[in-house]
């Protein structure tokens, strides 16, 4: 059959205008469109005008920078630099750098690993990392540390810690850090093992002290009183600080006086000695043995070797020349007895002077002695992060072991330094966990170690003790 239709018939059924009929959806879709690049760039304007940022933030900062939240040139110094990452494709382009952090949080050259790092240190924000909501920015996992710290063979560089040379390279803290610790230890080799020693500069036993029933006396009795016994515990003398942390310096007068007065045999033993340096010993034992002079005269006059004729009825007195000579020989027996080491010295309070727990060298002072400040840390590892009150449930002999093993109530020599070995802390961080109710502590790196450097003494003077 022929086909009817021809060119014409079918372009007379066509609407040859129809791209001019209105459309609502297309039309609706424009609007939409529109509106949607308007509103955004309508409401940046509105805020860029008010100066308020806050609409660029991915999230919230940092509980401890909300203040400067609202103000983004505090921190980015730099604009356009997520632009710039784009081009350039490196993403080690910032808008923050270490000198904006550090106008506010103030780091030396040498706060980040001050042993072993002398390049390549990584920027604040490596670590820190910002907009991440309200957690801390210190809380970090694991990777942080372990990208360096992966395995400790391979960094020889951590051999400071086991043992140190002059001819080693070290930085400008390492150096320092060292040096004060060798003021308070030093590394002995020996045939039983290398080991660090304290060189506190003291005479002390803690097996003595915490051997049961010690002798106390009373400061206020007389000297031939008996004794009080007790059985002395570690928190005696090792009490912690207000914040519950770390322990506080032990103190002569709270800690050492009930039990050592600083008495000494022969005259004036009645009266014992303030805890001063020697200058200010030897100033109280000579003001006490002018009254004693003043108040036995007899006694001056009888031990004088120019004394005045004795004539019938009269009694003999000592002229001021004698009553000086005495008193200076006097000073010179009792300083040697309370200064100078005395073999076979006994654990009576009578000997219990400065010598028992001091060690002392001569001078020419005027007492002729002077004794060696003991250097006590007050933190053995001064850049660690540790808390007391957190493991108040452990005994502390279950942490403070000699090298050799034996725990602390069995050491016998001061120069044991009875700080727990890594082991020891690994029995809770780190162990495995082999039944439900088994607790362990947390094993994070900085749960223990602090990164940033901030320098303190870890010693305090001989009086302070």
């Amino acid at each position: 059959m022929p086909d009817s239709r021809t060119n014409p018939s079918v372009v007379e059924r066509l609407d040859l205008h129809i791209d001019r009929v209105p459309n609502r959806l297309h039309r609706c879709r424009r609007w939409v469109t529109i509106v949607c690049g308007l509103v955004p760039l309508i409401f940046v304007a509105v805020f860029t005008l008010q100066r308020d940022h806050t609409i660029y933030l991915s999230r919230p900062v940092a509980t401890s920078h909300k203040p400067a939240q609202a103000d983004c040139k505090s921190c980015h110094q730099t604009p356009w630099q997520p632009l710039a990452r784009l081009t350039r494709l490196d993403n080690n382009v910032r808008s923050v750098h270490d000198s904006d952090c550090q106008r506010c949080h103030h780091q030396s050259k040498n706060d980040h690993n001050p042993f072993a790092m002398t390049k390549g240190v990584p920027d604040c924000a490596v670590c820190h990392q910002e907009h991440r909501g309200f957690q801390r920015l210190t809380e970090h996992s694991d990777d942080f540390c372990v990208k360096c710290h992966a395995s400790f063979d391979k960094h020889p560089e951590f051999a400071v810690h086991r043992s140190w040379s002059p001819d080693q390279p070290q930085t400008e803290s390492a150096e320092m850090m060292m040096r004060e610790l060798l003021t308070i230890a030093e590394f002995r080799e020996s045939t039983t093992g290398s080991q660090w020693r304290d060189k506190s500069a003291l005479r002390f036993n803690h097996k003595d002290h915490l051997k049961p029933l010690n002798a106390v006396w009373d400061k206020q009795a007389d000297t031939d009183a008996s004794p009080k016994t007790v059985q002395l515990q570690c928190s005696n003398c090792h009490q912690p600080d207000a914040t519950g942390s770390y322990m506080r310096p032990i103190v002569f007068e709270e800690h050492c006086q009930q039990c050592h007065p600083l008495r000494f045999s022969g005259k004036l033993s009645d009266q014992p000695l303030p805890h001063e340096n020697v200058d200010v010993v030897h100033g109280v034992l000579r003001d006490r043995l002018m009254i004693y002079a003043d108040q036995h005269p007899d006694e001056v006059a009888g031990s004088s070797d120019s004394t005045r004729s004795r004539l019938p009825n009269k009694s003999s007195t000592a002229t001021p020349k004698d009553k000086w000579r005495w008193v200076e020989d006097e000073l010179r027996l009792i300083e040697t007895s309370v200064f100078q080491s005395v073999a076979g010295e006994t654990t009576t309070p009578k000997n219990n002077a400065c010598q028992k727990c001091h060690l002392t060298t001569n001078d020419d002072s005027a007492a002729g002695f002077q004794i060696i400040p003991p250097r006590i840390p007050t933190r053995w590892f001064a850049h660690s992060s540790f808390d007391h009150a957190k493991h108040r449930d452990v005994a502390c002999i279950d942490c403070h072991h000699v090298a050799s093993g034996a725990k602390a109530l069995e050491s016998v020599s001061v120069e044991d330094i009875l700080m727990p070995k890594l082991e020891v802390c690994q029995n809770c961080h780190g162990a495995t966990r082999t039944l439900p109710t088994q607790r362990f502590g947390r094993q994070n790196c900085v749960e223990c170690h602090q990164y940033h450097h901030v320098h303190e003494s870890n010693s305090a003077d001989a009086r302070s003790q």
